[in-house]
């Protein structure tokens, strides 16, 4: 549920993607995902899910992946 939700999150940050959205996805592979967008998918990831990341974690965003494994736990 988590991983899933996740990917929606970013396809709805990052609509003009022609980029299939998986847990391997990374920033250098969506073209809107700069740091701008960067900061607008995190503050979406922390509304859906209520929470707040500190920023060892943001840093260690790498992928879809990374994300949804800081946000699972």
């Amino acid at each position: 549920m988590v991983t899933e939700k996740i990917i929606e999150l970013v396809k709805k940050t990052f609509p003009n993607s022609t980029v299939e959205i998986t847990l391997q996805t990374t920033p250098n592979d969506v073209d809107e995902w700069d740091s701008l967008g960067h900061i607008m998918l995190i503050q979406a990831i922390e509304e859906a899910f209520d929470i707040s990341f500190d920023l060892d974690e943001l840093l260690g965003f790498e992928s879809v992946e990374s994300i949804v494994n800081v946000v699972g736990k």
